[in-house]
């Protein structure tokens, strides 16, 4: 099993949209014939903070600029009434956030459903460790559990739930074993019909 990733990044952004940056990571497995079958697919926005020094009034021109769920996840994470963004006291990661990554959407196959702790967890430790991750509680068909275990927490009275990647999990990634799952060959088929 391997992650394959396809990014869209704008080395000097000139429009709101375009300081995110979007990823799709592709589960695949290799057959026995040693053809390649895309088993499971996600997709993440990732905002670095970093890149730039962001007013309050440009995260909200992000977050409006976007069709996905950012404008939400910025109002419930932010303190948008200063002149720079600041997550809110609550969250008690201030200091040492660099960025924000947000899974709006995954598509698994059933036969991949052992191992979606794994690879959820495999495709936080993409981003820096300084990071959010992101995610709605129906997106990863993760149950309450295996998010409170890969690190996830809820975002009161919202459907958002956060990973902080700079803190240690609960998940112990050495048990799982991505070569024992066999992938059926129609696998990507699945996908291609329930992808966004």
């Amino acid at each position: 099993m391997w992650l394959q990733t396809q990014t869209i990044h704008h080395p000097k952004p000139d429009d709101p949209q375009q300081n995110i940056d979007n990823h799709i990571v592709e589960v695949v497995f290799g057959t026995e014939d040693d053809a390649e079958v895309v088993a499971g697919r996600l997709a993440i926005d990732y905002l670095d903070w970093t890149r730039t020094k962001f007013s309050s009034g440009d995260i909200l021109q992000i977050a409006d600029a976007d069709s996905g769920g950012w404008e939400g996840l910025c109002a419930v994470t932010l303190d948008l009434h200063q002149s720079e963004p600041k997550i809110r006291d609550d969250f008690d990661v201030q200091d040492c956030v660099h960025g924000f990554g947000f899974i709006y959407e995954a598509c698994f196959h059933s036969s991949l459903r052992p191992l979606q702790p794994f690879i959820i967890d495999a495709v936080c430790r993409m981003f820096p460790k300084e990071s959010l991750i992101f995610t709605l509680d129906d997106c990863t068909d993760l149950s309450p559990t295996e998010r409170a275990e890969l690190g996830f927490r809820r975002v009161a009275t919202t459907n958002y739930q956060f990973r902080p990647n700079m803190l240690r999990t609960e998940y112990d990634p050495s048990s799982d074993e991505p070569d024992s799952v066999t992938v059926p060959e129609d696998a990507e088929d699945y996908l291609d019909e329930y992808w966004l």
